[in-house]
C-alpha cells in the first residue's frame, strides 16, 4: 500500500471544507502491520475526500466496531473502493461515504469501481452511499468454501446480506455497468428483513432505510438526482450523488468541481477582460483545478499548466524551473534544450531524433546521424570512415579529393568506397567530390541525398 500527501481546501464548515487525502495503490497481500499502516495514513486527518482508491483488506478477528471510525469523515473516492477477505471483523463502516467516482479502474480481472468479495462474518455498512458514477460494481455475499460446517442460521444471518436490501439501480449511474457487472450475487442470503418491511435498506435500523434519489425523481428533474419525488425538489445541476435543497451549496459532492462551499462548473478563467485597455489580461485572482476542486495553490508536487495542476507538463509544453508549464514555440523556455513528448532534454532519446525546429522525433529505422570536422577538411579514406561512419547529415563543407577513391599505397591509405556516402542526405554547406580519375558512371551511390544548402557557407 501507499499512501502520500493531504491538503485542505475551503473554509470551517463540513460540506464546504475538502480535505484531500491520496489513496492508495493496488497491493493484495497480507502483512503484520495492515491496520496500523492503513490507520496511521487517515488517523486524525479528517479525510473528505480520497483522491484515488480505498482497499480494506485481509483483516481477522476484530470485535472492535469502532476500529474504523477514521474513515467516517470520508465523503468521496474518487477511484474504486474494495472490501474483501476480511474474516470476523465486527463492522467495517464508513457512514458518510456518499459518493464513488470509479476513476482509474483497473484493467486486469478486478475492473471494478465496488468490489465486496470473501468476507465471511464481517458487517460492511455504507449507510449513505448514494452514487457510484463509473465502472461495474461486484458485491458476493457467499461463504468460502468448505461450507460444511456452516449451519443454516449462520447462512440467513451473513452481516454483508443487508448489501441484497439495497437497491442498487438508483445508485449505480452506468445502468449497462449494473448489468455487466456479476449480477450482485446473494447464494447465501434468505429472509433478511428492512425495518417495517421497507422496500430498500442498509440496514435493519429506522435510519437504515434507503432513499431513493434517481430512481422516483420528478419527470422535471430531466435525469438529476433529487431530494423528494415532487417537481420542486430537484437537486442543482452541478451536484453529484444527491442533495438536502436545490441551490449549488445543498450537494452531497460535486459533479465537476468544488469552489468553497459551492458546486461549479469551472474553476476561473485563465484570463479576463480589461475594460480600460480593450484587450484579456492574465487573471490575478486565479483559482486553479485540481482534481475535483478549486484551489488557491496547487499541492506540491503538482505543476501549473494554465489554470489547472497537472502531474505533468502536457504534450508541446515544457516546465520551467517554477514548476510552470509553458507552451514550446519551436524550442523550450530555456535556450539550448530540445523538445521530446512533454519535456525539454538535452538530447534526444534513444531511437530518437530532433528536426530542424529542435523536436525529438522516434526514428523509423536506423536514426539521422549528424558529423563534423573543422570547415573545409580535406577527407581521405581513412578521416572519412572514422568521423563520418553512417552519417546523415554534414553540417560543414567538405571536400573528397579524387586520390581518395583510389587510395595511397605509400602512406598505407586505402580506397574509399562508394558505399561510404550512401546514407548521406543533407549536406549544409559546400560539397566538393572530385572524380578525375575515378571511373564513375553515374551518382547512383548518392542516391540517399535529398539537399545541399550552399547559402549556408559564408
Amino acid at each position: 500500500m501507499e499512501f502520500g500527501f493531504y491538503h485542505v481546501i475551503g473554509n470551517s464548515t463540513s460540506k464546504s471544507k475538502s480535505i484531500v487525502c491520496k489513496g492508495q495503490k493496488m497491493h493484495l497481500s497480507r502483512h503484520s502491520n495492515q491496520y496500523q499502516t492503513l490507520k496511521a495514513s487517515y488517523f486524525n486527518k479528517n479525510c473528505t475526500v480520497i483522491d484515488g482508491h480505498l482497499i480494506i483488506s485481509y483483516f481477522t478477528n476484530m470485535t472492535d466496531t469502532s476500529a474504523f471510525e477514521f474513515l467516517d469523515t470520508v465523503r468521496e473516492i474518487t477511484g474504486y473502493l474494495f472490501i474483501i477477505e476480511n474474516y470476523n471483523v465486527s463492522l467495517i463502516a464508513l457512514r458518510n461515504l456518499y459518493l464513488i467516482r470509479g476513476d482509474d479502474l483497473l484493467d486486469n480481472h478486478l475492473p471494478f469501481s465496488l468490489l465486496i468479495a470473501n468476507n465471511y462474518n464481517t458487517t460492511v455498512y455504507l449507510p449513505k452511499l448514494t452514487e457510484i458514477s463509473a465502472g461495474p460494481i461486484q458485491i458476493d455475499t457467499s461463504l468460502p468454501s468448505p461450507r460444511s460446517f456452516v449451519s443454516k442460521d449462520m447462512l440467513a444471518n451473513n452481516p454483508v446480506c443487508y448489501l441484497q436490501k439495497m437497491n442498487w439501480s438508483d445508485i449505480v449511474v452506468d445502468q449497462t455497468a449494473l448489468r455487466k457487472s456479476s449480477n450482485l450475487i446473494f447464494d447465501v442470503c434468505h429472509k433478511v428483513n428492512c425495518y417495517k418491511n421497507a422496500a430498500h435498506c442498509f440496514g435493519p435500523n429506522k435510519e437504515d432505510i434507503q432513499n431513493l434519489t434517481s430512481l422516483e425523481c420528478d419527470k422535471s428533474c430531466n435525469g438529476r438526482r433529487c431530494f423528494g419525488a415532487g417537481s420542486g425538489q430537484c437537486c442543482n445541476a452541478e451536484c453529484a450523488a444527491g442533495c438536502s435543497g436545490p441551490a449549488d451549496t445543498e450537494c452531497n459532492a460535486c459533479l465537476k468541481f468544488r469552489h468553497g462551499d459551492k458546486c461549479v462548473d469551472s474553476c476561473s478563467k485563465l484570463y479576463i477582460y480589461d475594460q480600460n485597455k480593450k484587450k484579456n489580461i492574465p487573471n490575478p485572482n486565479i483559482i486553479f483545478k485540481s482534481g475535483y476542486e478549486c484551489v488557491e495553490k496547487c499541492a506540491e508536487g503538482l505543476l501549473i499548466e494554465g489554470n489547472s495542476c497537472v502531474k505533468q507538463c502536457g504534450e508541446g509544453h515544457a516546465k520551467d524551473d517554477k514548476g510552470v508549464c509553458h507552451q514550446c514555440v519551436g524550442a523550450c523556455p530555456k535556450k539550448g534544450l530540445l523538445i521530446e513528448g512533454n519535456s525539454c532534454v538535452k538530447q534526444c532519446g534513444e531511437g530518437h531524433a530532433k528536426d530542424d525546429k529542435g523536436v525529438c522525433h522516434q526514428c523509423v529505422g536506423a536514426c539521422p546521424k549528424s558529423c563534423s570536422v573543422a570547415d573545409g577538411t580535406i577527407l581521405l579514406k581513412d578521416k572519412f570512415e572514422e568521423i563520418f561512419n553512417n552519417c546523415t547529415e554534414i553540417p560543414v563543407s567538405f571536400t573528397i579529393p579524387d586520390v581518395a577513391f583510389q587510395g595511397d599505397p605509400y602512406e598505407n591509405v586505402g580506397a574509399l568506397s562508394e558505399n561510404s556516402l550512401y546514407r548521406l542526405q543533407t549536406v549544409k554547406s559546400i560539397a566538393v567530390i572530385n572524380f578525375n580519375s575515378l571511373p564513375v558512371k553515374n551518382l547512383s551511390f548518392l542516391n540517399s541525398l535529398e539537399e545541399i544548402r550552399g547559402a549556408e557557407h559564408k
